[in-house]
């Protein structure tokens, strides 16, 4: 959960920084950009730790086994930040030029 979140951010970050690039707005340089963007996946690893270990998980157990299995795909969860991946990267390398 954590990867899907991180290249969602990533990709998002990306986009914003040619959107400001275009309309001229300086908001960040390039060095501190990226050390946000990894304090922002070093809080979202610690958030998502908490969030599905102790009490919270075993009630989210017990509530899933009560109800009827969800029916998805557990390739939607590889391929949906395996996309953004490829998107940002695509977006990097077009910034770059």
């Amino acid at each position: 959960m954590t990867f899907v979140q991180a290249v969602a951010i990533l990709f998002l970050g990306l986009f914003f920084a040619e959107f400001f690039k275009n309309m001229n707005i300086e908001t960040l340089d390039e060095n501190k950009a990226w050390t946000l963007f990894i304090l922002l996946i070093v809080f979202l690893y610690f958030k998502n730790w908490i969030q599905y270990s102790g009490k919270k998980r075993v009630v989210l157990k017990a509530k899933f086994k009560s109800e009827k299995p969800l029916d998805q795909s557990i390739y939607l969860l590889w391929v949906v930040p395996l996309v953004l991946l490829i998107m940002a990267i695509a977006l990097l390398r077009v910034l770059k030029y």
